[in-house]
């Protein structure tokens, strides 16, 4: 059986690597920290010029999805701020919600659509 030209356990093992201290130290990092085990060394060592192009090409992708989720978030914090200066204090992300035009509540689902659930907003129920 051949083996395919692009392994997706390559391309996830190499997108989770920080390579911001590999030059000084030659050690292979995860994102959170973890050293490269020997096997896992051994199977970015075996990366093809296919797989390396495929983690280059899904790391710029992240990269431009990062970028787009940071603006929405930017435009919609500056869209409900214009709203909240309006309502009185205790006013919350709903309130803010219904008083919106409906250009402005178009604006609001589609950022919202970028921005999808975080933590740091929460839109409590009518229900």
């Amino acid at each position: 059986m051949t083996q395919p030209s692009i392994r997706p356990n390559v391309i996830d093992l190499l997108c989770n690597a920080d390579f911001s201290q590999y030059r000084s130290t030659n050690i292979l990092l995860h994102q959170d920290g973890r050293p490269f085990t020997t096997e896992e060394r051994a199977l970015a060592d075996s990366a093809t010029h296919e797989e390396l192009d495929a983690c280059m090409t899904r790391h710029n992708r992240e990269v431009v999805h990062a970028r787009m989720t940071d603006d929405a978030t930017q435009a919609l914090i500056a869209l409900l701020l214009r709203y909240f200066a309006k309502l009185p204090a205790g006013s919350v992300v709903g309130d803010a919600v219904d008083a919106m035009s409906g250009h402005d509540r178009a604006e609001f689902d589609r950022l919202y659509g970028i921005v999808g659930d975080s933590d740091w907003l929460f839109i409590p129920s009518k229900d």
